[in-house]
């Protein structure tokens, strides 16, 4: 406990980490308001595609917004100030202001993640994608909702000597921070390796990455408010300590608000700044699969065209049948070559067809008669389209959020 003298002591009693209050609320607020905006403005103007994530994200904003007037207004009763300053009636109103705050700060923690998981239901929607997204919101929904309750019911407001019957060392703030880092963790890790595959332009990719990534931060965040709290339970000082957590708590609420609003504000970045978010990419592997069988089907074009003036190269189907006891395949794909002096550049036969043909064919010699047959690997095809067909799903779906 300081010393009584200290009361007498005009610099301990000018000091002040007031600023670092406003400035730590306000700022990140600011940020993440333009974020949401933008957001909102995507939404509803310019893609008129407006969703249940994005009202779980305004529901988050408004949240955070009232906790952010919140933490400006502890200044006026003691916050920011050596607690020796600090009067009862300061002390009444602050944990009332603080009660309100534990309440909404819980809300907006939920409220934003299930919004984020609402935005993945309608980017990734294969069934597994799916499967995991609703598990997740299952998950935040069992550990928000009573931790809520619990903190309107027990930590209610008495009368004003003691305002309140829980306090910052009540283990609904432990209960909450891991279960907010561990959905923060798995919202990470699920994004991440489905974004990485996408074949998208690389600057997007990348940019896609660094949002989703951030929520990192909001995990730091969250892990530095916890470690805040503890100091805190057993401060000496606890106004003048508060700063830190009001600041690192609008740190993690407005950087969970500005993860969940990057992502769809695209189309206004579009309309900005345009082709600097394009995800048009050189060749995608659709593309490559099919450039690669349309170069087949010129190869069988050009060898039908080349060999009505005496050259032939193309893929042939040997349609001599096999008889009992002969070696060979009976049937081989052969690259024949012809030309004008009538000498055979490549051939692969089976022993029966050598054996008929001999070594050279010409003008009065035995001619092979072969059926030519470009084949485009169907299985293989449709096999490919399908893996890559939910690659460009997805990338539609993000052009779209």
């Amino acid at each position: 406990m300081p010393s009584s003298s200290l009361l007498d002591d005009p610099q301990y009693a000018a000091e002040s980490r007031i600023p670092q209050i406003l400035v730590g609320s306000i700022i990140p607020s600011v940020l993440a308001t333009i974020f949401v905006l933008a957001r909102l403005y995507s939404r509803a103007i310019l893609t008129r595609s407006w969703g249940t994530d994005d009202i779980w994200v305004t529901v988050s904003w408004i949240a955070g917004l009232a906790i952010a007037i919140l933490n400006c207004t502890y200044t006026k009763f003691g916050s920011g100030r050596h607690q020796i300053f600090q009067t009862t009636e300061e002390f009444a109103n602050e944990t009332l202001l603080a009660y309100f705050s534990r309440i909404l700060y819980q809300t907006v923690l939920g409220t934003t993640k299930i919004g984020v998981c609402c935005l993945y239901l309608r980017v990734f929607t294969d069934r597994r994608s799916m499967v995991i997204i609703y598990a997740l919101m299952a998950f935040i929904t069992l550990f928000s909702v009573p931790l809520v309750i619990y903190v309107t019911v027990h930590c209610i407001p008495i009368h004003k000597v003691e305002p309140a019957t829980c306090h910052s060392d009540s283990p609904d703030l432990f209960v909450s921070a891991v279960c907010n880092i561990l959905v923060d963790f798995l919202l990470v890790i699920f994004v991440v390796p489905r974004i990485l595959p996408l074949n998208i332009a690389l600057r997007q990719k990348v940019a896609l990455l660094l949002v989703v990534s951030l929520s990192s931060l909001e995990i730091i965040a969250a892990i530095v408010r916890l470690l805040k709290v503890m100091q805190f339970n057993v401060s000496l000082d606890r106004t003048w300590d508060f700063a830190d957590i009001t600041t690192w708590s609008a740190v993690e609420i407005n950087t969970g608000l500005f993860c969940a609003s990057a992502p769809a504000i695209k189309p206004l970045m579009r309309k900005w700044t345009p082709g600097f978010l394009s995800s048009t990419h050189s060749v995608s592997d659709v593309d490559r699969y099919r450039n690669h069988y349309s170069s087949t089907r010129d190869i069988a074009r050009t060898a039908t065209t080349k060999s009505q003036i005496g050259i032939t190269a193309f893929e042939l189907k040997d349609q001599l049948a096999q008889a009992p006891g002969e070696r060979g395949s009976g049937r081989s794909k052969t690259i024949w070559g012809e030309d004008n002096k009538s000498k055979v550049s490549h051939m692969e036969d089976s022993d029966s067809a050598r054996a008929i043909l001999g070594e050279r064919f010409g003008d009065g010699g035995i001619i092979k008669t072969v059926s030519i047959s470009v084949h485009e690997h169907g299985g293989d095809q449709e096999e490919f389209k399908s893996s890559s067909e939910e690659s460009r799903n997805r990338i539609a779906r993000l052009e779209s959020v």
